[in-house]
């Protein structure tokens, strides 16, 4: 599938907002591991190898997840990110008809 530069452009917006979603997400659980050390729930070792654990685990999730993005894994991804429910389909209403059939048809393969 070759996306126009216009669709390209929205598939990028709805990735990008997905990805900083994602960010956030494990931001709070890295707030819970400090404020689990700073109340002295954690040990410094234990806080440090939690955070460290998931940075490392979540760096490695976003670069395979959002690298090399061309027209083909944008569309998988939207449907992926829609699956997850990371996004909700009426960010799909400004892609034309047949992203957005792509997009949901993709989805329900992968819906368990």
């Amino acid at each position: 599938m070759i996306l126009e530069q216009q669709q390209k452009k929205i598939l990028n917006n709805i990735i990008k907002n997905a990805r900083d979603y994602e960010y956030s997400k494990s931001n709070r659980i890295i707030e819970l591991a400090v404020k689990e050390w700073q109340e002295n729930l954690k040990t410094n070792q234990e806080a440090y190898d939690k955070i460290y654990k998931k940075v490392i685990k979540n760096e490695h999730y976003l670069v395979r997840r959002y690298s090399d993005l061309n027209d083909e894994k944008m569309v998988r991804i939207a449907a992926e990110l829609h699956v997850e429910e990371i996004i909700d389909e009426d960010l799909f209403n400004e892609l034309d008809k047949n992203i957005q059939e792509e997009i949901f048809k993709l989805s329900n393969i992968a819906k368990p």
